[in-house]
C-alpha cells in the first residue's frame, strides 16, 4: 500500500485493483493513506518514513525522520491512540471490503447477475465507510 506511486509495477493493493479497472477503490484507499496525522504528516509518509528509516533499510535518520517516528511509536503503541493491533484489525476490514466490493461488481463471488441487490453493495459500502471512520475518530 504505501510504495511510491512511480513504482506501477510493484505489487500493492491500489496495483491490484487497478488491474481490475478499479481506480475508484484505489483512490479510496489512497484517500485514507492521505490522512493527516499532524500539519503536513499524512498515515503514508508516517508509516513508509518509519519503515524506511528503522525496519527496512536503516537508512541514517535525520532529526525529521526521528520525529516521524516518535509519533508513529506514540500512536500505535499499546497504551497509544490506535495500539498496532486496533489499527490492523480496521485497516484489514477497510481493504477486504474493497476487494469484496470488486469480487462482487466483476460477478467473482459466485453471484450471478440476476442475483445481484444494490442492498448487498451498499452493505459493503457501509461496512467500509464504518470502518474509515473508526480509524479517522481514533487518529
Amino acid at each position: 500500500m504505501i510504495e511510491s506511486e512511480t513504482l506501477k509495477k510493484n505489487i500493492t493493493v491500489q496495483n491490484y485493483l487497478r488491474l481490475y479497472n478499479r481506480e475508484d477503490l484505489a483512490e479510496e484507499l489512497d484517500g485514507l493513506l492521505q490522512i493527516e496525522i499532524k500539519p503536513s504528516l499524512s498515515l503514508k509518509k508516517m508509516i513508509k518514513e518509519s519503515v524506511d528509516k528503522y525496519i527496512a533499510h536503516y537508512d541514517k535518520p535525520t532529526q525529521r525522520s526521528n520525529e516521524i517516528y516518535t509519533i508513529c511509536k506514540e500512536l500505535f503503541a499499546v497504551d497509544g491512540k490506535i495500539p498496532l493491533q486496533e489499527f490492523m484489525r480496521y485497516l484489514d476490514g477497510f481493504i477486504m471490503s474493497l476487494i469484496t466490493e470488486m469480487w462482487y461488481d466483476a460477478g467473482e463471488l459466485g453471484i450471478r447477475m440476476s442475483d445481484r441487490s444494490i442492498e448487498q453493495k451498499e452493505a459493503i459500502i457501509e461496512y467500509r465507510m464504518d470502518m474509515l471512520d473508526a480509524i479517522i475518530e481514533r487518529l
